[in-house]
């Protein structure tokens, strides 16, 4: 998967941004990452820092982002 080292692209040299730029990923590679991703690479904690919430739960999800109480992550089911 290629990367790209964005340090020289930024004012500062003590900052690198390091990543995957994956439009420039051919499709071939990428659908291997995302399948390992969902299989042998997936975090065995998922489950426990993500919650899932309907798009209608979103004012909830937000209330509880303002208060300061939230832990992990919210995934939005859109369908």
């Amino acid at each position: 998967i290629p990367k790209r080292d964005w340090s020289s692209d930024v004012c500062s040299s003590d900052l690198n941004w390091l990543g995957i730029d994956s439009v420039m990923c051919p499709m071939a590679p990428r659908l291997e990452v995302w399948r390992r991703l969902a299989t042998d690479m997936k975090p065995k904690t998922l489950a426990s820092i993500a919650r899932e919430t309907p798009l209608t739960g979103l004012p909830d999800a937000f209330a509880t982002l303002a208060a300061g109480n939230a832990r992990g992550r919210f995934v939005v089911n859109v369908a």
